[in-house]
């Protein structure tokens, strides 16, 4: 199983290697790693290697972060001026399908229609909302008529 490691704690790990090769292998004049033999130096000079990569794209990263909020503040100070641009051509041209060509000439899109109902779906309709009717009828009061049931006929007893 690898362990990810994050940047700043590698960069600090391959220091701690930098200088625990300059410490340790000082009067060594080669280390056998698998098959292939190294001289401290190499080894030094692979470790820094990789420091001066990631120093390279620690600084275009902070070159490209400026960049892009070069870019977001440039769109925050456009935008109501956009936004305002929009309106007055809709308002001037109108937002239907009759003035598509020159809404799409400023790259905005026109009101969508609503589609007209089919006579399926309309029929449809009808007969769900009958079928609503039919299995929950409104309660009296909601229909304008009162019904009040008669009350049962007391005979008296002789």
């Amino acid at each position: 199983m690898t362990i990810r490691v994050n940047k700043t704690s590698r960069q600090v790990q391959l220091q701690q290697i930098l200088s625990g090769i300059a410490k340790h292998f000082a009067g060594v004049t080669s280390v056998t790693l698998g098959k292939a033999t190294y001289s401290p130096a190499a080894l030094a000079a692979l470790v820094q290697q990789i420091l001066d990569a990631m120093a390279v794209v620690a600084q275009a990263n902070a070159v490209y972060r400026e960049k892009v909020q070069l870019e977001r503040d440039a769109y925050a100070k456009a935008a109501p001026v956009l936004r305002l641009l929009k309106s007055y051509v809709v308002a001037t041209n109108g937002d239907g399908q009759d003035s598509m060509s020159t809404l799409t000439d400023f790259g905005y899109t026109p009101r969508k229609l609503g589609r007209p109902k089919t006579a399926a779906k309309a029929q449809a309709e009808a007969k769900a909302a009958a079928t609503r009717h039919a299995h929950h009828p409104a309660p009296p009061q909601a229909n304008g008529t009162t019904q009040v049931a008669p009350a049962p006929a007391v005979t008296p007893k002789a």
